[in-house]
């Protein structure tokens, strides 16, 4: 259900939970957001899907827009009062997957509203570890800038 607004309206008036997970209890909203369907996630949104669902690893729908590097997305699940420092089971939150994945304009927004760029995840990363495994420059400029 990650795709074209049309087919997801389909499917849902085909009386489809918006909500069903798969074995790994990823959603629908978090496979729109992975994917940068903002209409999706609109729509989603609208059928009052749980915008912080978490997957068996923990993460959310802004992890998956993050990694995605889908500013759009991301700003929407802000909008409906998501925890933009939210952390999955192991402690990567969005920051770390924008930062890996070298989203530079999610990276800003985040620092914007104060995500902590130097929380650690297990192994010890934070996000600018996550920006060099990636080679991502700009992010890492950018993440010394703190």
């Amino acid at each position: 259900m990650g795709g074209h607004l049309e087919v997801v309206n389909h499917v849902l008036e085909l009386q489809v939970d918006a909500s069903a997970q798969t074995k790994d209890g990823l959603q629908s909203i978090h496979i729109a957001a992975l994917g940068g369907n903002l209409e999706v996630v609109n729509r989603l949104l609208e059928l009052q899907v749980d915008a912080s669902a978490r997957t068996k690893d923990g993460s959310q729908p802004i992890h998956t827009a993050a990694w995605g590097g889908h500013l759009e997305v991301v700003n929407r699940l802000l909008e409906v009062q998501v925890d933009a420092s939210a952390q999955t089971n192991i402690g990567w939150q969005p920051i770390h997957l924008a930062a890996r994945g070298g989203h530079l304009e999610v990276v800003n927004r985040l620092l914007e509203l104060q995500v902590d760029p130097s929380a650690q995840i297990k192994n010890c990363w934070q996000s600018i570890h996550a920006a060099a495994e990636g080679g991502h420059l700009g992010v890492i400029n950018r993440l010394l800038e703190q």
